[in-house]
Parts: C-alpha cells; structure tokens; sequence
C-alpha cells in the first residue's frame, strides 16, 4: 500500500454527505500503475468549517488495508484535538481533500469501508455524521482495478489578452478560440501561451470540473473567474458574490487540484498559478510559468493558491 501523501482531488457534488453515501474515487477507471485518492468524508458541519466559524475544529483521516480481503478500511474523524491522532492525516477542506489513497493495486475488485465520526474531548461521540445514529455502521464502495485506465482527452487551454481592458482570458472551446481569432470580439489577442488540461467529461476523474462565472458589467467586472474548488464555487454561489458573477458553465475544462496544505501537485502534473490584479474590475491571469507568475507579482498582482508557492491547479504533464 503506497503511504498517504498529495494526491489529486475529485468531487463532482456541493453535497458533502453523498460521498458517505457512495465514496468517490479517482481516477474513475484505475489501472496497476494508479494510485486511488479516496473521497469517503461527508457531513454538511463541513460548511461552516470551510469560512472559519469554528476553527477548532478538523477533520483527520487513516486508511488501512486488509489485503487477505482485498479491503481497505477509510476512518475520519471530526475532531477539536488533531494532535491525538498521530497515525492520521489531516484534511483540509472537505469539499476538496481526499480523505486517503491507496495502490498501485493489481487488477481485480476491492472493497472500501469509509466510516465518518466526530470525536470530542477524550473519546467519540458515537455518532456517524451523515449515516445515522450509529458512527461504526460504514459505507462500502467496489474499487475495479483494470489491466488498462480508463482513457483521457486533453486540449491545450489558450490565453487571450485585451489592452484597452487590461484582462486576461482563457478557454478550451474551439468556437470561442475562433471567434477571438477572427476579431468578433474586438480587442482580444493571443499572448502565446497556454496550458494542457483535460476536456470536459473526458478526464476519467483525473480532474475536476472547473465552473466558469463571468462578473457582470454593472457591478464593474466584465471579467472571467475560473475554479475547480468545490468550496470556491459553494461560496461563488451562496454569498454575496452570487449577485455579482453569474455562473456561465460548470465544466469549461477539467483539471486536478493539488494538496491543498503543501500545494504538491499529483505525479505527472505540473502547476497552474493564478494571480489576481487587486483592482475593482477584477480579473485573473492563470499560468504554467513561474516566471510569468513573478512578472505578475512584480506588476502588482496578487497570487492566489495552496501551499508556499501558491500553486491553485495543476494540468496533465
């Protein structure tokens, strides 16, 4: 069993407690060489977790294997004291964090056993957040590890920039490209540079979905935002910001996510920055290149991501 570390992310729900339910796992279609991020944690206490109302609390994660079964036993824990579960990896957002991996594995079926509790002060609650009154009663999930994965589908995402705006923009779509390409919106020019990510529905769970929202002119945007944050996207939706940006599409592309503590991004991945202009018309550039990204910050921009490096994506090598 490889030990638990930066692994990629996929959700493809705002509802936290469907993956108790059915725990998620990527890549969708695994082969030998993979290893599996495991999504099993659920309870709707993860919202307010997610803005800091009670920072106190934290989710903590084991995995361990029982190999004379082909199983693997998930445990997560909500809990007030991190520092007593030295054998558990800590989790840092629940809408976005796996709660552990496993593999490679050989081909065949396995089974995934994910138990989500609360613990407080010296012992459990006894309580399964989302699962009934009974913490110790886990879900199963089936685990297929075939000969070959699952296939992928990736396209370069091109960036455009617009001098009298002072924006940046980026898109996969092939319509889009042309129509920018031809001028039928006026202003926008190719910079020459671009990234890799995975087609929309054709990553096989290597990546997650990332939400398009478009600032709306009357509130002084007309600008872009891109994220594959299933909390980014909550709180998109949810607060304030939902007056102002309107959700445009929920898959423009898809793209992993990395650690969300250390900002590693998965084997064979590579980084994706995103910078911020700090301005009222707010608009973000997203890169592959750390010089750029130092250009950015050197213009003013502020970065915006996980981990020191500050790194928000993270495209197939």
């Amino acid at each position: 069993m490889a030990a638990l570390g930066a692994m990629p992310s996929t959700v493809h729900s705002l509802y936290p407690c469907d993956f108790v339910n059915s725990p998620g796992i990527s890549p969708g279609t695994p082969g030998p060489a993979d290893v599996i991020s495991l999504y099993g944690i659920g309870t709707y206490q993860s919202f307010p977790l997610l803005y800091g109302l009670d920072p106190s609390l934290t989710f903590v994660s084991r995995v361990e294997s029982l190999p004379a079964t082909n199983t693997f036993s998930v445990d997560v824990v909500l809990t007030g004291h991190p520092e007593r579960y030295p054998s558990y990896r800590r989790v840092a957002v629940p809408l976005d964090s796996p709660v552990g991996a496993i593999g490679p594995l050989a081909a065949g079926e396995y089974s995934v056993r994910t138990t989500v509790r609360s613990a407080e002060g010296e012992g459990y609650l006894g309580y399964s957040v989302c699962s009934g009154p009974d913490g110790h009663q886990p879900q199963i999930t089936t685990v297929t590890v075939r000969a070959e994965p699952g296939p992928t589908v990736t396209l370069p995402v091109v960036e455009f920039y617009n001098s009298l705006l002072d924006h940046y923009f980026v898109t996969q779509d092939a319509s889009e490209i042309a129509d920018l390409d031809e001028g039928i919106h006026p202003g926008w020019v190719r910079t020459g540079e671009s990234f890799v990510a995975f087609t929309p529905r054709h990553s096989d769970l290597r990546g997650r979905p990332v939400a398009r929202s478009y600032g709306r002119p009357s509130a002084g945007l007309d600008t872009h935002f891109f994220t594959a944050s299933g909390a980014e996207r909550f709180l998109f939706e949810t607060s304030i910001y939902g007056v102002d940006w309107l959700l445009e599409t929920t898959n423009a592309f898809e793209i992993a996510l990395p650690d969300l503590l250390t900002g590693t991004c998965p084997v064979n991945t590579q980084p994706i920055y995103r910078l911020w202009n700090r301005r009222q018309d707010s608009n973000h550039r997203y890169a592959a290149s750390t010089a750029i990204k130092q250009t950015m910050i050197a213009r003013g921009w502020a970065p915006e991501g996980y981990g020191p490096d500050a790194v928000v994506m993270c495209a197939p090598g």
